[in-house]
């Protein structure tokens, strides 16, 4: 994937610079969810980062050249019992998720990640909550089957004022001729 790299964030790489922050954003119908690798609240744009500290964690992410889908694994944490709630009661699954990197101080930011939320793993215990959340590259869908047909039915349950498929059925006997009139 290619993307454009801030110059703050280039040089910092070039520099060898250790002041790294992951954010990420997770799109829910309830409202979106924003969070960064810091303390307390940071505001880039429109977006307000509530902060996860070193309870948010993420998965190895790499690319390649070849042609395949990686994914990646957000985890978070000794997390509050909304955010607990949020995970068991929201439909998650194909909703837009970006995890992001950035500066601690600029509000430059990288995409680091952009997929879409597949699975979760909620650890609820005395000892400690704990979210897993697996996001799927946008590279999956091609894997994925297609469960519709070349039928007036199929096609009618997507656009019920469709007829385009209606006549297929009686154009399989019809004798058509072709090319010189007889």
């Amino acid at each position: 994937m290619s993307r454009t790299v801030p110059a703050a964030i280039l040089t910092a790489f070039q520099q060898g610079e250790t002041d790294f922050v992951l954010f990420i954003e997770a799109e829910f119908d309830g409202g979106d969810v924003f969070l960064w690798s810091g303390i307390g609240e940071r505001t880039i744009g429109a977006k307000t980062y509530q902060g996860a500290g070193n309870l948010l964690g993420l998965s190895e992410t790499s690319e390649t050249s070849n042609i395949e889908s990686r994914g990646q694994t957000v985890t978070l944490s000794g997390i509050d019992a909304t955010l607990i709630s949020l995970a068991l009661t929201e439909p998650f699954q194909g909703r837009p998720f970006t995890s992001l990197i950035g500066l601690m101080d600029s509000d430059d930011q990288m995409v680091l990640f952009s997929g879409r939320m597949d699975t979760m793993q909620v650890e609820d215990t005395p000892a400690a909550s704990t979210i897993g959340l697996a996001i799927e590259n946008d590279m999956e869908m091609l894997n994925r089957v297609v469960q519709r047909y070349y039928t007036s039915a199929s096609q009618k349950s997507r656009f019920p004022d469709d007829r385009a498929f209606d006549f297929v059925t009686s154009l399989g006997n019809q004798n058509l001729p072709w090319g010189k009139g007889r």
